[in-house]
């Protein structure tokens, strides 16, 4: 594809160079192939100004900049904002497919992957495919990847629309993070709808401020990136948006009036029944997924479907045919102890979901859980406290480490679960943890797994070891059966 049409509607400051033929976009250096473009991108440990000879070294063309180079033989495109620029020229290059399809994109601290795939089996109930992209993966087709982020970066976001495209998928339903707002990943794209999940504290260690991440979220629910919007009325930067006048809200919730609310609500281990008031239309709801917390969920995803025309009956089929999200409220029993295994990772996301638990658990709650490495340290010691709080015994173990030394971090968690009167020991490592919670549980007794959900490995010292909560569980449970 020539320069000339992958730069349409970029507002450059300078081109400097000819016209050239373009086969790849490209944001790594080393990854770069002949006849790439390669966007100088600034990050918070390198900037992609300091790599662009290597760039023209592998055979790039053309190159996306913030400032002008001597000695360069390539077109150059020098412009205010690389990642603003980085959006628009994906989308250019993979000839805009997102416009053939219905976009869903979903932002907020709790519930975006879940709602994503309530969402899915809703449009799938009503007979559309549809395509998702999120933390727990990609799926195009049928067929399930791998995931990268969140949201992914522009260019492979770009090609992974262009590949569902290709295949006639008509809704897409994707995560939208704040990072990928801040970063400007989701500059040129318009969703159809813009959902709002709730808004906690998260990521301060990138934002700083709380008030930094609200804003940053805020960004979604403008005319330039979606059309019309669903809004948890009961969180407090969903209400905000509402006020603001900047798009058409709908709203749900459980405290506050809303177009779509939930009663005669009932839960326990294998699920929960409500009935959703739709706009005053009424229908009984079943859903495999138990907690309050997923009943915020699930009305989040009727309400968004609603508005693209599903039925109730449809929407009903839908959500009773969602089983089970992988790490997200997962349960596992041998018979007489009861396990769940869930993403968890705020201090509000853990205390939804072990106020969920304590509604039906007859016996004892007991709590294995850590705190991620590199990440907003301010939440450790809430964290703790909000566990030991409700927890009638938690085990505080390692996360992801990363680089940080794993008792470090313990030390911090442990702050806010000695201003509590519940019982807790620490145990570093996490398979330990695990077989302790497991050996100590009664009869009646429900364990919780929390903050890695899915995830298949512990991060430490940049190294990604295999470790799966669910695998370890399994396994106690078959060596116990063997004795």
């Amino acid at each position: 594809m020539k320069l000339s049409q992958i730069l349409y509607g970029l507002s450059a400051k300078e081109i400097i160079g000819l016209d050239a033929e373009i086969t790849g976009l490209f944001h790594n250096s080393a990854a770069v192939k002949n006849g790439g473009l390669f966007f100088c991108l600034k990050g918070q440990k390198s900037d992609g100004h300091d790599f662009v000879y290597d760039a023209v070294e592998k055979g790039a063309k053309a190159v996306v900049c913030q400032r002008v180079f001597a000695n360069l033989n390539i077109t150059q495109i020098i412009v205010d904002d690389v990642r603003s620029a980085m959006a628009v020229i994906s989308s250019n290059f993979y000839g805009h497919p997102i416009k053939s399809m219905k976009l869903i994109g979903i932002t907020g601290t709790n519930g975006k992957t879940t709602t994503t795939y309530i969402i899915k089996s809703i449009g799938e109930a009503s007979g559309k495919k549809v395509g998702l992209i999120g933390t727990s993966g990609i799926i195009i087709d049928g067929k399930t990847y791998p995931p990268t982020l969140t949201t992914p970066d522009p260019i492979e976001l770009h090609s992974i629309f262009r590949r569902m495209a290709d295949c006639n998928t008509d809704w897409v339903v994707m995560e939208v993070s704040a990072h990928a707002l801040a970063l400007r990943k989701m500059d040129g794209i318009v969703a159809d709808i813009a959902v709002l999940t709730n808004c906690t504290q998260d990521h301060l260690d990138f934002f700083k401020t709380i008030e930094n991440y609200r804003l940053a979220k805020s960004i979604f629910f403008t005319p330039e990136h979606a059309k019309i919007a669903v809004i948890n009325t009961d969180d407090e930067l969903g209400r905000k948006i509402c006020g603001s006048g900047n798009i058409t809200c709908f709203t749900y919730g459980c405290q506050n009036p809303a177009d779509a609310f939930g009663i005669d609500y009932s839960s326990d281990i294998k699920g929960q029944k409500f009935v959703i008031n739709m706009f005053d239309k009424l229908y009984e709801i079943s859903f495999a997924l138990p907690g309050k917390f997923n009943m915020y969920n699930s009305l989040c995803a009727a309400l968004t479907c609603y508005l693209l025309n599903v039925s109730l009956q449809d929407i009903a089929i839908g959500i009773n045919n969602l089983k089970m999200v992988k790490g997200r409220f997962e349960t596992f029993s041998n018979g007489e102890k009861q396990i769940i295994i869930d993403y968890a990772h705020t201090p509000d996301g853990l205390r939804n979901i072990l106020r969920s638990i304590k509604e039906f658990c007859k016996g004892r709650i007991i709590t294995v859980f850590g705190c991620g490495g590199e990440r907003d340290r301010d939440k450790r010691p809430k964290m703790g406290r909000t566990v030991c709080e409700i927890s009638d015994y938690t085990i505080i173990t390692s996360d992801n480490p990363r680089s940080e030394k794993p008792d470090d971090i313990i030390l911090d968690i442990e702050q806010g679960a000695k201003d509590t009167r519940g019982l807790y020991i620490c145990i570093t490592d996490r398979l330990e943890a695990i077989k302790h919670a497991y050996s100590v549980a009664a009869k009646n007794d429900i364990i919780l797994i929390a903050g890695k959900g899915d995830e298949l490995y512990q991060e430490i010292n940049g190294i990604k070891y295999p470790f799966s909560d669910l695998e370890v569980v399994k396994k106690l449970s078959a060596e116990e059966r063997l004795d």
